[in-house]
């Protein structure tokens, strides 16, 4: 019997098999109905290949059996485990919900309460379980579903344990896991509950800012990071979060154990204090605390980055040596993932079904993908009604290439595709609509800039000429709105930065914003590029300067001179110590082929914005130079994606 055909099968005489619902890298999940019971089950089968190790087995029986003792609203209840021709399966609640993956991926990111509740239901799931002496090990949104009414449930007890020695060699589901597991997970170390909160706290981070605080082009990149560095902190991302959310956050993804919550619960008992109100007990965040509502935005930014600037680099210890090396021995594995994927950026492929061609072409976009227009096919459905996506390849929460196209199947209902589709690229949208229209086809639209062809004609077509589709099917024209409207740029020049985005978006601009140290105007434009009185086309960046509060030099110790003795000689004055000097080096930014003729190229050293400005893809690359005294942590974003994360040593 296969694990991925029991549809119409009934495990155990009980549970009927109904559909398919979600296929892991582990396990495919299936509903079923229980006839003994009369309700609705989920049923997670396990993939065969992991029946073959008796060691996985044995120790996934077990801990399902002891994860079903788990009784909480915020954890998938266990029903049942079992085993029937071979397979081995879990029944377990039939949530009715998403992801938290998914949400994450429609909302981009959450509003910093909403975040906090979250992470607070899954701190209780967690604490529930470590109380029965249960680590999950496998903490990460694609485990979190959410309900419709906003409960979180946390899944996977019985089987993150279980497959634990081989989650770092699982294919895609390699980049899953590494992104969120523990430093000491990554290195092969003891692991505790304290694991299950550092990756709890990198999915807070993940709710609060969009992104995970270690990305990287492959699973051994991610896990030397997790060894080596230190996260940039969320609130540089994300300014708008509070700092004492800001203080839960790093505090849970802290790389060494001691330094980080003891517990979920004591994570949980900040993050309640939070929400009702309160204010949590850190000392370190004080001072910032009370200037915060002076300067909301850049003020605290600089504060943080000025106490990073000042820490002094620590050389590694013998401890920390061993502990490398032993990171590099286990993930030893991963460089044969690296290899074969070529090095090449991944993101998650996002769920399409449901959605129509213009959906779902806008909202691959967001994640660096495309829909494969010209291989387009279609199929009368039962399930989807007419222009749905019936089918989607990659599916679902699997990983693919960035820039690489997905290939859907629309349905045409419950109509044959007898209608052969005619050309209309190079048309003006009324003629080609009125073509389509003759037909009995509809027609929807997206507006692309375009140099080469006329505003208001058709770009492209989709679907393409000569593919047959049934009557009332929706026909998807790209049209040209030119090349770009040529507009006068405002002068926001000693405007709030607020006042100076509003009135630059309003204008049909795009902001991207710099910091430069000044006396007289914190929080306020000294400088924007173009100028005043320039012309620029619509939608392209305005860059302008902000004001931020110089750092503080710290004030050089002078020695307190000594009296002379004339019976004895004087002792010298010690002498100043000569501080580090800066170095500098160039980092070479590639811009991809597949980029628009003009980028946006931003590069964050330390915490700090050394470069934002716009690149014309004819350049090839960006030659960007990099100064400091000690190791800089670079990142480099094109068009806020970012393409480059790693340390330069000096």
């Amino acid at each position: 019997m296969s694990g991925e055909h029991l549809v119409g099968k009934v495990l155990q005489g009980r549970y009927e098999i109904l559909e398919v619902i979600g296929i892991g890298g582990m396990a495919t999940v299936y509903k079923a109905h229980c006839r003994l019971l009369n309700r609705y089950v989920a049923v997670k089968v396990l993939k065969e290949s992991l029946n073959n190790d008796y060691e996985i087995l044995q120790r996934f029986k077990t801990e399902s059996r002891a994860a079903a003792s788990l009784t909480h609203h915020n954890i998938v209840a266990i029903y049942d485990v079992g085993e029937e021709d071979g397979l081995n399966y879990i029944v377990m609640e039939l949530v009715d919900g998403i992801t938290l993956k998914e949400y994450i991926s429609r909302v981009r990111y959450l509003p910093w309460k909403t975040a906090c509740d979250f992470a607070m239901q899954i701190g209780l799931a967690l604490q529930c379980a470590h109380e029965n002496n249960i680590v999950h090990r496998d903490i990460k949104p694609h485990n979190i579903l959410i309900t419709k009414d906003f409960i979180v449930k946390v899944a996977d007890f019985g089987i993150a344990r279980a497959v634990t020695s081989d989650t770092l060699v699982t294919g895609h589901e390699t980049m899953g896991s590494v992104r969120y597991i523990s430093p000491e997970q990554a290195r092969g170390g003891y692991v505790d509950a304290r694991s299950d909160v550092y990756s709890l706290g990198v999915v807070l981070y993940e709710m609060l800012t969009g992104r995970v605080p270690f990305d990287g082009d492959n699973p051994v990149s991610i896990a030397m990071m997790k060894l080596n560095d230190n996260p940039i902190s969320c609130r540089i991302i994300n300014p708008d979060i509070p700092l004492d959310v800001e203080a839960i956050t790093m505090k849970a993804i802290a790389r060494e154990q001691h330094a980080r919550y003891q517990s979920a619960m004591d994570m949980v008992t900040d993050l309640r204090t939070l929400l009702d109100g309160g204010t949590i007990n850190n000392e370190a965040y004080d001072e910032e605390r009370n200037q915060e509502e002076d300067n909301m935005s850049y003020q605290r930014r600089r504060t943080h980055t000025a106490q990073r600037k000042t820490k002094k680099k620590n050389k590694p210890s013998l401890k920390v040596i061993i502990a490398t090396a032993v990171g590099a021995a286990v993930v030893l594995g991963l460089l044969v993932y690296a290899l074969m994927s070529g090095g090449a950026k991944e993101v998650e492929v996002p769920e399409i079904l449901g959605m129509t061609l213009d959906e779902a072409v806008s909202y691959v976009e967001e994640f660096g993908l495309e829909i494969d227009e010209k291989n387009i096919e279609y199929e009368p459905s039962d399930e989807y009604e007419i222009d749905q996506i019936m089918l989607q390849d990659p599916g679902a929460h699997q990983y693919m290439k960035q820039n690489k196209k997905i290939k859907i199947t629309i349905s045409t209902g419950d109509s044959e595709a007898d209608i052969p589709m005619p050309d209309v690229t190079g048309k003006s949208f009324e003629d080609a609509s009125e073509i389509l229209e003759a037909k009995n086809l509809s027609v929807s639209r997206i507006d692309e800039v375009s140099e080469s062809v006329k505003e208001g004609y058709v770009i492209r077509q989709s679907p393409s000429e000569g593919v047959m589709v049934s009557e009332n099917t929706s026909v998807l024209l790209h049209v040209s709105s030119g090349s770009g409207e040529s507009k006068e740029v405002p002068s926001v020049v000693g405007k709030t930065l607020q006042a100076a985005r509003e009135a630059i978006t309003s204008a049909g601009f795009k902001v991207s914003i710099s910091e430069k140290e000044s006396e007289n105007d914190i929080g306020k434009v000294i400088s924007q590029k173009p100028s005043k009185g320039s012309t620029a086309k619509e939608g392209d960046y305005i860059t302008i300067v902000v004001g931020v509060e110089p750092e503080e030099e710290e004030p050089t110790a002078t020695p307190t001179p000594k009296p002379v003795v004339t019976e004895a000689p004087t002792t010298p004055a010690p002498v100043t110590p000569t501080p580090e000097p800066v170095t500098r080096k160039t980092i070479s930014i590639q811009i991809p082929e597949t980029a628009g003729d003009v980028v946006q190229v931003k590069v964050v050293a330390n915490g700090k914005v050394i470069h934002d400005a716009q690149h014309k893809k004819s350049e090839g690359t960006v030659d960007i130079p990099v100064e400091a005294r000690n190791d800089a942590t670079v990142e480099a974003y094109i068009d806020g994606q970012l393409v480059m994360s790693r340390v330069i040593e000096f």
